[in-house]
């Protein structure tokens, strides 16, 4: 993975403007649920803005997953909520994805939906996200504003098809589990108790 110059200056960009805008939205005097909140909010105007420069017309046509359409077809039948929404959600997801790749931003990365979820459930793992010693720093130091274009992408698409769902991301280093040598180099997003909003 490459560590130049560039990657240190985006990341101390992206750390210096999440801490400000954390800063800033806080005032110094917010409880945590209000940071709490206005960081999702954040996030979502963010990612809505992202959603509209990098995947303007995507839709359902252009999701894409290693898993083949019958896999999740049939889990999609059966679930609780307009299955189509999702997929609209995952095609618009997978073209900004692309594109973020294609910029060098992240490197590969996949979006699943597991067969024993009944579909409620989708993961999305980034290898190589640029901005993951940024995104580090800030959840060691507590911060809500993480700086993640990926989690941004992901509330934002859910939200724009109106489905309900719980966020959760997790900072990987798939070469170790030793603490003393652990060096984040993956990115794993959650989407979970997806429905209806």
């Amino acid at each position: 993975r490459a560590d130049g110059p560039a990657r240190r200056g985006l990341n101390l960009d992206l750390y210096a403007r999440m801490r400000a805008y954390g800063d800033l939205a806080s005032g110094g005097s917010a409880s945590k649920k209000d940071q709490q909140r206005a960081s999702k909010s954040f996030e979502r105007a963010w990612g809505a803005r992202l959603r509209k420069d990098l995947a303007p017309r995507a839709d359902r046509r252009d999701f894409q997953s290693p898993m083949s359409p019958d896999s999740y077809r049939d889990l999609l039948d059966s679930v609780s909520f307009d299955s189509k929404k999702l997929l609209d959600a995952l095609g618009v997801l997978s073209v900004a994805l692309s594109r973020l790749q294609e910029g060098g931003v992240i490197g590969k990365w996949e979006i699943i939906i597991p067969d024993d979820n009944y579909g409620e459930l989708v993961t999305v793992a980034v290898d190589d996200d640029s901005t993951i010693p940024a995104q580090f720093l800030l959840r060691e130091q507590g911060k809500f504003f993480l700086g993640s274009a990926v989690i941004a992408l992901c509330r934002a698409v859910m939200d724009e098809q109106k489905l309900s769902f719980a966020l959760d991301s997790y900072l990987i280093d798939p070469a170790t589990t030793k603490q003393e040598e652990y060096d984040p180099t993956q990115l794993l997003v959650s989407l979970s108790n997806i429905g209806v909003d």
